[in-house]
This record gives C-alpha cells, sequence and structure tokens, in this order.
C-alpha cells in the first residue's frame, strides 16, 4: 500500500495538484529520493505523451538557420551537434506544450520566483532519460538518470543553455552513478526561466573547447516547480 501511495503522490506531484506542506514534503523527496523522483518523472512522461495528438508544425529554414546562428555562431550548419540539437528541440517543445497545458489551471505564485524547477531531459527514444531539479536558493542542480549510459570510452556532459541567446554552459561531466548533484556555473544564475538543458556526447573527460563538440543526445526545458 505504500508503494501504491508513492505511485499516486507522484502523479499528483507531477500535476501540481500538491498543496502546502504535502507540496513542500514532495519537493524534497524529488531531490533526496531516486525512486520517488523516477517515479515523477515516469508521471511527467505519461502526461506529456498527451501532446501526441497535436500535429507538428516544421520550422522554416530560415528559423532554423536563424536560431544556430544565435546559439552556436561557430558550429558548423552540417555538424552533428546542429542537425541532433534542432530535431530535440522540436521534441522538448512538444513535450513542453503538454506540460503546460496541464499547468494551465495552476494559480502562479505571485510572491516572487520559485525556488526550485525541474527538467526533464531525454533523447527522442527515450534512451537517454535524466531528471534535473535545480535548487535556485542553493545554486545546485540534481539529476537523477533512469535510463541511458555513455558510450565506451566516451563521456556525457551537461549543459545549460540560456533563454537570451548566450552560448551554452557546462555543468559538468556526469558521473557513472545514478544521481549527483552540480553547482550552476555564475554565467546561468538567475536564468532559470527559459533555460534548456542538454546532454551532449563528447571525448572521455568532457568537451575539451568549453564547448559541445560532439551530437546532443538529449534535450529538456526547464519549467518551475
Amino acid at each position: 500500500m505504500e508503494i501504491e501511495d508513492d505511485r499516486i503522490l507522484a502523479a499528483e506531484y507531477a500535476l501540481r495538484l500538491l498543496e502546502g506542506d504535502e507540496e513542500r514534503a514532495a519537493r524534497v523527496r524529488v531531490l533526496t529520493d531516486r525512486g520517488f523522483a523516477s517515479e515523477v518523472a515516469y508521471w511527467q512522461e505519461q502526461f506529456a505523451s498527451m501532446a501526441d495528438d497535436v500535429a507538428e508544425v516544421a520550422p522554416s529554414g530560415a528559423a532554423r538557420k536563424a536560431l544556430m546562428n544565435r546559439l552556436f555562431p561557430d558550429a558548423a550548419t552540417n555538424s552533428p551537434f546542429s542537425l541532433a540539437f534542432w530535431k530535440g528541440l522540436a521534441g522538448a517543445a512538444t513535450a513542453a506544450a503538454a506540460l503546460f497545458a496541464f499547468l494551465a489551471f495552476v494559480p502562479a505564485d505571485l510572491t516572487g520566483p520559485p525556488p526550485l524547477f525541474v527538467s526533464e531531459i531525454s533523447s527522442d527514444d527515450q534512451s537517454l532519460r535524466v531528471l534535473a531539479v535545480i535548487d535556485a536558493a542553493a545554486h545546485t542542480v540534481r539529476i537523477t538518470r533512469t535510463s541511458g549510459d555513455a558510450a565506451t570510452g566516451r563521456s556525457l556532459e551537461l549543459w545549460g543553455i540560456p533563454a537570451d541567446g548566450q552560448p551554452p554552459v557546462s555543468f559538468g561531466v556526469l558521473p557513472g552513478t545514478e544521481t549527483a548533484e552540480f553547482i550552476v556555473p555564475d554565467a546561468l544564475l538567475g536564468k532559470a526561466v527559459g533555460l534548456t538543458l542538454a546532454i551532449s556526447d563528447e571525448p572521455e573527460g568532457g568537451s575539451p573547447t568549453g564547448q559541445p563538440t560532439g551530437a546532443v543526445l538529449a534535450l529538456g526545458p526547464v519549467t518551475a516547480l
């Protein structure tokens, strides 16, 4: 019964139905309980799938070129990173639209920015999926990897892509463990709203250039809890 109660609680938390002490306790569990965080990620995925019936609209070539030039002015337009990023961004936008539809009825907190933000960073085929929780007050991001591993001799690196057009900023290389915690880079402080998190395939130890050099394997928009 306790396991079933946890599943229901995770589903209610994913839909933002909890309030007061119950909601705050669930936030803490997302940060500290890997099993519960995975359950929340599962329900977010289930709810986001409701967007499957929404017809996809392909962006124009001009829009793609303008976005890529703004985000990655030094990247070749035919690089693996550019192609994977554009495809992943389209999928992330669809999932975000479904999530926003569920959250539309929830009253906004007008007292100030929420201290916690969440992102489900996932590949198109769900072979790589990571739940990230950003604690704005503590300047930390805690990740829980529910599926996927780096290729042999390669590393997975976590990036933050600001909404203001600045280049991606690295949080660091994902360790082999299922959970990890990173310090939010100074360049991303105060920029959680509109932020996109990405995971790229890099040489062992991480990117040698300070910018993504390999294919972007997974993307996820950041939303307030």
